[in-house]
């Protein structure tokens, strides 16, 4: 169901002419940040406290 989700919200953004996808994830969801590495993205950083204190996400990224 999730990589039905996100191929679909792929499919959208290049639909409207974009040509990279972002996407933020919590360091601690381990399976969809699987997912998102067999999907070709990358980590781009990592944003400190961005679901609140002490709660990191990864910024990932991918060409569309």
């Amino acid at each position: 169901m999730a990589a039905a989700l996100l191929s679909a919200a792929e499919e959208e953004a290049r639909s409207r002419g974009a040509g990279r996808m972002a996407l933020q994830v919590s360091v601690l969801n381990v399976p969809a940040m699987n997912m998102y590495l067999r999907r070709g993205y990358f980590t781009k950083c990592i944003l400190r406290d961005y679901y609140g204190p002490g709660k990191d996400a990864f910024l990932m990224d991918r060409a569309l």
